[in-house]
């Protein structure tokens, strides 16, 4: 004979952290465009580098070449050009 008095197990609550939050927001950024080459918040990091070495022309090219690229590498937007 079988005992059926058994009870359910409880379940365990799911605890959704910090580093869900993190990369919910980064899954988000990376496929919307928003860094895209020629998405306005590009081209704005772009002029606002510009002006940075407008008004410090002693500043090293270097320090700054590299940003617009990285935001660039967050992008995965494509894009077709016909």
């Amino acid at each position: 004979m079988s005992n059926d008095n058994s009870q359910p197990v409880p379940s365990k609550e799911i605890k959704i952290g910090a580093g869900a939050y993190f990369a919910l927001f980064f899954a988000v950024v990376f496929f919307s465009g928003i860094f895209g080459p020629t998405s306005s918040t590009t081209l704005w990091i772009a002029s606002q580098i510009k002006e940075l070495h407008a008004q410090n022309p002693g500043l090293s090219h270097w320090l700054t070449d590299w940003i617009v690229s990285l935001v660039n590498g967050l992008d995965c937007s494509i894009v077709i050009n016909h």
